[in-house]
């Protein structure tokens, strides 16, 4: 039942201290899956050098994807929390979300980390499988784990991160290249003079193309729709000049690029953009018979080298876009690392550093206008980041994988998942679930995609009394006012509207959720909106009502014809003197619109009509009194209309 679910979130009482300006600490913040349960020490720190760190009570829980662990207090006395975390949270790869909540009081501190659940097997280099949902990573020398040997390819589930199978291919295998159809996977194997071809229907050797004697593979990719065909830039450690080839099933078109580019990216099947140290990119086309050069890629002046192309950009390994037309200016994100495109979602991500210095992070942006969206902190990672030279890779529907220090880490995260969706026809009155203007106060459910945590949350307190207005990352604008957050999963959020949108005739609405905006959703405005929650949650059959003794009232409790009864509702606009977005009601503060109270459509006296004291403002309680002639029935329409506005009809209560 609604109501009384909604009442048991709500009540929460104590002391806390202010809501702001916090981070995270985490140790450790990398952990191998499949590991032993281990403990996790978490610090909540004050950002600003004004405030003092906040001391940790007893009452203080850490949480693992918003679920609580056993927690201490340290016992050296330095204001740590330290969380059992048991190995089953840790059975797959991913990225963990931590935060901290205060149980006596219900508060969850609104800064989070991220601990890191890396795969346990050391990598040099790896690649994704979308047919088949895996990746392959080479095993460097000395690189041995279980199922994983060294100098071998090894196939890692995307689901689970179990190890599946080894092949090996040659002596000191390096970097990897798969086809755009997952037929083929290429692997530079730098302990002999040769790429190895492996046929992923089987995942054994199929071909091997030599290379110049004295050359080392320092840059691979295969051709778009050509499984069979591969580009490879060889660097020279002899007398060969080593340079850029293409390999048709181990046949070189000549005549290949004496140049030693060291990265290239295919365009199209046609043509490739190659950069150098020194030098700036250059555009090449590709024939039957070999490669010949063409312009100089436009708006290239920083001698960049190119990682990527999608979406017509080229990104450069200083994660700056390129755009491949000349038209669009190259753009630069604040932070400096290695970046990937996401491909068809006008997205940059940037794995590395940004701000404040040595702060590692991975970012999502904007890739025309570099606007800023999410940022995934990475607490455990930001030393081995910081002067390496890694490589990001997006996977499936939202993945993203990176190798930092020989370490895969893949997971989940909305930074490369599609936008939340939402539309008007999915924005309803929470208790009526129809359609119409939106109130000041209204709590609304919206229905949509991607709008928050796959598992579903329900509403946390930023503070004493204030329901927070960002949920398991997940947060609804109105004209940049944020809505009180009571629930948020993928398909469903319900959120109170901000009472600041009073007298406009419009809104606004855009979700985020992890810093991914959605589209903007223009609303009507409406004084008033009023919905009556019923027991079955449908916004028909019998409504949320408490008869005089607290009961609640229905076929079996039905409410005595004379006596006084409360029912709950949404969408009666304001109040007098006016409630405060995301409050924890204490008074009760009548409603500014003239409310009445219709039975089977006859008015009947109201002996209040405001905020619900105890509730989150938004929750509107009106106390009438039934008339002492009223017949007895088991099915009594009720109604309300604030401000000129009725209810929709179907709901219903028992008299006796």
């Amino acid at each position: 039942m609604f109501l009384l679910r909604f009442c048991a979130l709500l009540i929460a009482g104590g002391a806390a201290f202010g809501q702001g300006g916090y981070t995270l600490t985490v140790n450790p913040g990398v952990v191998s899956a499949g590991g032993q349960s281990f403990t996790l020490v978490v610090s909540l720190l004050a950002t600003s050098t004004f405030s003092s760190n906040p001391t940790p009570q007893s009452t203080w829980v850490v949480r693992w994807n918003g679920s609580p662990r056993p927690t201490v207090l340290t016992p050296n006395g330095n204001g740590q929390l330290a969380a059992t975390i048991p190995s089953t949270d840790i059975g797959q790869p991913g990225f963990a979300e931590i935060t901290v909540l205060d149980q006596a009081t219900g508060i969850v501190y609104p800064a989070f980390a991220s601990v890191l659940v890396a795969v346990d097997v050391n990598v040099s280099d790896w690649a994704y499988d979308s047919v088949r949902n895996r990746f392959y990573v080479t095993v460097p020398t000395g690189g041995s784990r279980p199922n994983a040997p060294a100098e071998s390819v090894v196939t890692i589930d995307a689901s689970t991160g179990a190890i599946l199978n080894a092949v090996n291919v040659g002596p000191k295998p390096t970097l990897l290249a798969i086809s755009d159809d997952c037929s083929y996977l290429y692997v530079s194997v730098s302990g002999g003079t040769e790429i190895s071809r492996i046929s992923l229907a089987s995942f054994l050797l199929d071909l091997q193309i030599p290379i110049g004697t004295g050359e080392v593979v320092s840059w691979m990719q295969v051709m778009p729709g050509s499984p069979k065909t591969i580009a490879a830039s060889e660097t020279s450690t002899g007398t060969n000049p080593g340079g850029l080839f293409v390999y048709d099933n181990a046949i070189s078109r000549a005549p290949g690029l004496s140049v030693n580019y060291q990265r290239f990216v295919f365009v199209d099947a046609a043509t490739i953009v190659a950069g150098a140290a020194g030098f700036p990119m250059r555009i090449w086309k590709i024939s039957a018979t070999g490669l010949t050069p063409g312009d100089q890629l436009a708006n290239n002046t920083t001698q960049d080298l190119p990682y990527a192309y999608a979406d017509g950009w080229i990104l450069g390994e200083s994660s700056r876009l390129y755009d491949f037309a000349g038209v669009r200016p190259s753009v630069q994100p604040d932070i400096s690392g290695t970046g990937a495109i996401v491909p068809g979602k006008s997205r940059l991500l940037v794995l590395g550093n940004g701000s404040p210095s040595n702060s590692s992070s991975l970012g999502a942006f904007d890739e025309s206008t570099i606007t800023d969206f999410g940022r995934l902190a990475l607490q455990g990672v930001t030393s081995l980041i910081i002067g390496t030279s890694s490589r990001l890779l997006t996977w499936g529907a939202d993945g993203v994988a990176f190798v930092v220090n020989q370490q895969l880490f893949f997971g989940h995260t909305e930074l490369a998942a599609a936008s939340p969706t939402a539309s008007a026809a999915g924005t309803v009155n929470a208790a009526t679930l129809r359609t119409g203007g939106v109130a000041p106060g209204e709590i609304l459910s919206i229905f949509g995609s991607n709008l928050g945590l796959a598992a579903g949350r329900s509403l946390e307190f930023s503070s004493l009394r204030q329901v927070s207005s960002d949920l398991g990352q997940t947060q609804v604008w109105f004209d940049g006012f944020p809505g009180t957050m009571l629930y948020t999963s993928s398909g469903q959020i319900n959120v109170v509207a901000p009472f600041e949108i009073a007298g406009k005739t419009s809104t606004r609405v855009q979700v985020w959720y992890q810093g991914i905006p959605s589209a903007f959703l223009p609303l009507p405005v409406t004084t008033a909106a009023p919905g009556i929650f019923t027991q079955n949650g449908s916004g028909t059959g019998p409504a949320s009502i408490l008869n005089a003794d607290y009961t609640l009232n229905t076929a079996s409790q039905a409410a005595p014809a004379g006596s006084a009864v409360s029912v709950y509702a949404t969408g009666g606009g304001l109040t007098s003197p006016a409630s405060s977005d995301g409050q924890q009601d204490v008074y009760a503060n009548p409603l500014s619109a003239n409310l009445q109270v219709f039975l089977n459509g006859t008015a009947v006296p109201v002996l209040y009509a405001g905020s619900a004291p105890g509730l989150v403002a938004g929750v509107v309680q009106v106390n009438f009194q039934i008339p002492s002639n009223f017949p007895p029935s088991s099915a009594v329409t009720l109604q309300l209309s604030a401000g000129g506005i009725t209810s929709p009809a179907g709901v219903t209560m028992s008299v006796r």
